[in-house]
């Protein structure tokens, strides 16, 4: 019998989409041979590819349309995972998440349209060792899916005047967005839009390198991004510097119709105060 719990996965907090995971097992069902175990790849976020994987995606390449072809070595997001059971035995599968991508890759999926605009994922592929392993935490990853608001808290209901944001993609590029594309997006302080996403970013740059040391990590790139504050470490090397805050904000607003509760964390970008909302909800 096939047994499924929806889990809401979210981007800083923000629902994007819904994801799939298993209930716990009985202990006389088990996995088959040579199958991942979907909740542990579920909870670890990413995973490594063991050989390259046809998906059934599809890019516009110099105006062709080419099948898309994960490549072995690759660290991907993990969109759902899911099983069917059979005999006592759990066959696992996974979609993968190309959703945080950098916006010139994922512009080249024919999916990415005013409809899926975020949302690009893969269908069901067998979660089998021979082809997945859990991939290592980065600190890439650890970034993935945040966006960075200028701002010291989350504001709601006043909405606060269209600031600039930025996120890390999975590929490796800072991608900034000024007030202009903010509010042309029509992203609202808390209220998660997916047009922000479907707009080219006002400056993008390739990380070259990345260092941790506690909770400061350090982005490095060829160029400097205007609105953004870094600090020139070469003759054409800069460093963004993200320090992760020890504290985080909470606050609850009730609205007419509402009890709405909200989340944030804070950081210091460049010295300036920027949150990353982790949840909204409300009763």
């Amino acid at each position: 019998m096939k047994k499924m719990l929806t889990i809401v996965a979210t981007m800083s907090g923000l629902l994007v989409g819904a994801a799939s995971a298993t209930t716990t097992q009985a202990s006389s069902v088990k996995l088959a041979s040579g199958y991942l175990d979907e909740m542990k790849v579920f909870s670890n976020g990413f995973v490594t590819t063991k050989k390259a994987i046809k998906t059934d995606l599809y890019r516009k390449i110099n105006g062709k349309k080419v099948r898309y072809t994960i490549p072995k070595g690759a660290t991907v997001g993990v969109a759902t995972t899911g099983y069917t059971e059979s005999n006592g035995k759990l066959k696992t599968t996974v979609s993968l998440n190309l959703s945080n991508q950098s916006y010139k890759f994922r512009k080249s999926f024919t999916t990415f349209n005013k409809k899926h605009g975020y949302w690009i994922k893969t269908d069901n592929i067998a979660l089998k060792s021979s082809t997945f392993k859990l991939a290592k935490s980065t600190a890439k990853n650890k970034y993935s899916d945040l966006v960075f608001e200028r701002g010291s808290a989350f504001n709601y209901p006043n909405r606060k005047k269209a600031t600039g944001l930025f996120n890390i993609t999975d590929d490796g590029y800072v991608q900034y967005y000024d007030s202009q594309a903010v509010k042309k997006s029509g992203y609202e302080d808390g209220l998660w839009n997916q047009n922000i996403y479907q707009l080219k970013p006002t400056a993008t740059q390739k990380i070259s390198k990345i260092r941790r040391d506690g909770h400061v990590t350090y982005f490095y790139y060829n160029h400097p991004i205007n609105g953004l504050k870094e600090y020139k470490v070469g003759k054409s090397t800069y460093r963004l510097k993200i320090n992760l805050q020890n504290h985080d904000g909470n606050k609850t607003w009730v609205t007419k119709n509402d009890l709405i509760n909200a989340n944030w964390q804070n950081y210091h970008v460049g010295g300036k105060s920027y949150y990353v909302i982790n949840n909204i909800d409300s009763e």
